[in-house]
């Protein structure tokens, strides 16, 4: 017996019509699922690391110092030529105007000379220095096992750096000094300059 045609076809539209709204959803779920895959954007965070541009080098200058600077020691400073002084704690003294009197006050100071002259030689280990007779000191060699300069003489000059030593009991003997006015002065000045020969420069 045959079916009328008639009874199938609004099954058929209903059919269709379930299929277009299931293809549809699951379009609809697709576009969703796409959109959850990609990673979010985050911006301003302050945990993000920031970007590296370049290498930058940083440098950094050190203060120049404008107050005033400090004036050099008197041990530091040059000595002009000819010059005779003997430094202590308190001060740097020039010696020339005072070697018509004692010297012992000025005693244990450092005496040094820069190219004066050789007045006259007592002996292998003793000379005046000085510019004149009433403008002289008493230089002795400490020669710590070496032999005496040979090229000392009158008219040389010479740089010393040495002790003002207090003269010890019958230091004119020791040191050579004859001559009358020599002794008198070394008795007056009551001291005398104790040279090591390393310290001791000729011409």
């Amino acid at each position: 017996m045959t079916r009328p045609t008639r009874a199938i076809r609004p099954v058929s539209g209903l059919v269709l019509l379930a299929v277009t709204v299931l293809v549809a959803g699951c379009g609809g779920g697709g576009s969703k699922s796409s959109n959850t895959g990609k990673s979010p954007t985050t911006t301003g965070s302050k945990y993000a690391a920031p970007t590296k541009t370049g290498t930058t080098t940083t440098t950094t200058k050190s203060k120049t110092r404008t107050g005033p600077h400090p004036a050099p020691s008197a041990s530091s400073k040059k000595l002009a030529r000819g010059a005779l002084v003997v430094r202590t704690r308190s001060a740097t003294t020039n010696l020339y105007p005072v070697l018509g009197g004692s010297l012992t006050s000025y005693a244990p100071g450092q005496v040094e000379g820069n190219a004066v002259e050789v007045l006259s030689v007592v002996g292998p280990q003793a000379f005046w220095v000085g510019k004149g007779p009433n403008q002289r000191l008493l230089v002795h060699i400490r020669l710590k096992g070496e032999k005496p300069p040979t090229n000392l003489a009158a008219g040389k000059k010479v740089h010393i750096i040495g002790q003002l030593t207090k003269n010890r009991s019958a230091a004119t003997n020791k040191f050579g000094v004859k001559d009358s006015a020599d002794k008198a002065l070394l008795d007056k000045q009551g001291a005398y300059a104790e040279v090591s020969i390393g310290d001791l420069q000729i011409g």
